[in-house]
């Protein structure tokens, strides 16, 4: 029996000509009876916001517009400028931005949400990145009031992450104010402390203050693993 379901979904998964497989992504290949069976899935279909996705990813881009809805009804976007400013003509949206599928480095793309987050203190974003490293995922939760979403979960996994509401505390005590990105990103430009120091005319130990409290938000120990971190976020993504 099994058998013979495999075979049918592969009938219904391939195009007619030539009966090639459509150039979906193996998580966006779903049966039409486990839409109807799973509830979540139902009432992510019925969210009223727009979803706004921010990939440069062709191959998730391909497979979202072939997935169930509400993430068939995506618009995508290339660059979170853009985004950023369809979301404001068009109100009530929700911003999914791709950490992995970017060009520009995820320190720059987080920097940006930190930005936006400043005008609108209360919008959270819904982040798709690989969970694997723990350093990463606790740096992304620092910079913005967001819900991280594992990029390789199935297709099920990330319509029920967008049915149900955010589970996100909005405790700005937990994320790194404007001060502190400032040094995260002289930092990340090979700035020792003392240059900070001068460049910002502060005194040494006020700076020494906010990377104590950096390094206490990431869970980390010592200067040098934070300047490590930086160095694998000022890539141009964070790879699989």
């Amino acid at each position: 029996m099994r058998v013979v379901l495999r075979r049918e979904r592969r009938r219904r998964n391939a195009t007619p000509v030539g009966g090639r497989r459509l150039p979906l992504p193996h998580y966006a290949l779903v049966e039409r009876i486990d839409l109807l069976a799973n509830p979540a899935t139902n009432h992510a279909a019925s969210l009223s916001d727009r979803l706004l996705l921010v990939t440069q990813d062709n191959y998730l881009a391909t497979g979202i517009r072939y997935s169930p809805p509400p993430l068939a009804c995506s618009t995508l976007f290339p660059r979170l400028e853009e985004a950023s400013e369809a979301r404001q003509k068009w109100g009530s949206s929700r911003l999914i931005i791709d950490l992995n599928g970017s060009t520009a480095p995820v320190l720059d793309t987080l920097y940006q949400l930190h930005l936006i987050s400043r005008q609108h203190p209360d919008l959270a974003f819904d982040l798709l990145t690989v969970v694997d490293d723990l350093d990463i995922v606790h740096f992304i939760a620092a910079s913005c009031l967001c819900r991280i979403i594992d990029r390789r979960v199935t297709v099920s996994g990330v319509q029920q992450a967008l049915a149900f509401p955010r589970v996100v505390f909005n405790n700005p005590r937990e994320r790194f104010n404007r001060q502190e990105w400032q040094i995260i990103r002289l930092m990340a430009d090979g700035m020792t402390l003392r240059n900070i120091a001068i460049q910002q005319n502060r005194p040494y130990h006020r700076i020494i203050y906010r990377l104590a409290r950096i390094l206490a938000l990431l869970k980390l120990q010592k200067r040098q693993q934070l300047i490590r971190l930086l160095q694998r976020l000022s890539g141009n993504s964070v790879r699989n």
